[in-house]
Order: structure tokens, then C-alpha cells, then sequence
């Protein structure tokens, strides 16, 4: 709860200039135990995991917000990467988005399975898949739904190539997963530029 509430007051209190709106350019601040990461209409916390290390200077490019790996490794060179994408939602049917993103991969990978996974959030549901072509790639992926009166929904996902992931990261994406909080009907403050101003 103290952490809430210092993430709740710090949210309150942040400020985007308009060069930055306009961008549509995604930030992460430390806040003690987690980030707060916001974007064009919507903010979140995550937790980091301990070992991992957050990367939002690389997560556009990544298809993310925010992008979690190994501390000592690239995005490039990332033995597990996570990533957490906010979207737009178009409907409630967020298992239905889930099961299109499915359709997709058994039409681009021959022999692609799925399984499914244990991955839970204390408010959220949760539709959670393990994509996966043996020997070859195995992607973790969970779709949350913060409720019917929010419109965005959160993805997570952690890529592994040729080997599932450990117990360890697993665990690391698991806590992403439950710490993500997405704030809803709180603006950003936008700071206009005093024209007279030295």
C-alpha cells in the first residue's frame, strides 16, 4: 500500500512538455520498488526484477513500452526479453485478440504449439499462452484486461530462443506481470511554455 501511494502522489505531480506529447515519447522514472512509465494517455507501474535490467531507450523499436533483461546484456544479445506493450482496446473480448494472435502464428510457423500457463494478476484478468516451435522459440505471452470502463488493455511477453525459460526467469516474468498497475482518468499535466519566460 506505501508503495501505491507514493507511486499515486508522484503520478499526480508528473509533468510532460509539449514536445514530448507530441512525440508520443515513452518514459520510465525510478519510484523506489518500481517504474512509472507513461505514454500518449496512459501511465503504469512495473516492478524491475531483481537481476534485470529495464530499457525504455530501446522498447519502440522492441514493440514496447518498456523492455526487461538480464543486467550485463543487450536487447540484441537478451537470453530472456520482456516486454510490456499498452494498447488500445477495440473490445472486452480481450481472449478473442489472444486466440487471432494464435491463428496468426499457425499460419507463419509450421508446427507452432501452445500451452497453457500459469500467470496471474492480484486485479487483472489474465489470458496467458506459451507460444512455442521446438528447438526453436518459445514466447511467453499474457494479455491483461484492467476492466470494461479502461480503454487499454496490457501485453507481456518473454521471448527465449531454442530453450524454455528457466524456473528463475519464469518467476522474473511472473513479477512483472503481477506489479503492473495501469492508471486510469488520471492526466498528465502538460506544461505549456511561458512565452515571456527568460
Amino acid at each position: 500500500m506505501r508503495v501505491m501511494l507514493v507511486i499515486l502522489s508522484l503520478v499526480l505531480v508528473a509533468r510532460v512538455t509539449r514536445a514530448d506529447a507530441v512525440a508520443n515519447a515513452v518514459r520510465a522514472k525510478p519510484k523506489g520498488d518500481g517504474l512509472l512509465v507513461y505514454g500518449d494517455g496512459f501511465m503504469f507501474a512495473v516492478k524491475e526484477p531483481s537481476g534485470w535490467k529495464s530499457d525504455i531507450q530501446n522498447a519502440s523499436r522492441l514493440g514496447a513500452n518498456i523492455a526487461f533483461y538480464h543486467a550485463g546484456e543487450s536487447p540484441e544479445s537478451a537470453v530472456a526479453l520482456v516486454r510490456v506493450r499498452v494498447s488500445a482496446k477495440v473490445d472486452e473480448n480481450i481472449a478473442g485478440d489472444l486466440q487471432a494472435d494464435m491463428d496468426g502464428y499457425r499460419q507463419e510457423y509450421a508446427g507452432v504449439a501452445f500451452e497453457d500457463i500459469a500467470v496471474a494478476h492480484p486485479s487483472y484478468r489474465t489470458f496467458a499462452k506459451l507460444f512455442f516451435v521446438k528447438d526453436t522459440f518459445f514466447e511467453y505471452v499474457v494479455y491483461l484486461n484492467p476492466g470494461k470502463d479502461v480503454p487499454f488493455m496490457l501485453s507481456v511477453s518473454m521471448n527465449k530462443q531454442r530453450t524454455r525459460a528457466t524456473k528463475a526467469e519464469f518467476e522474473s516474468f511472473q513479477e512483472v506481470v503481477r506489479t503492473l498497475f495501469l492508471f486510469n482518468g488520471l492526466k498528465v499535466i502538460e506544461q505549456k511554455a511561458d512565452a515571456g519566460a527568460p
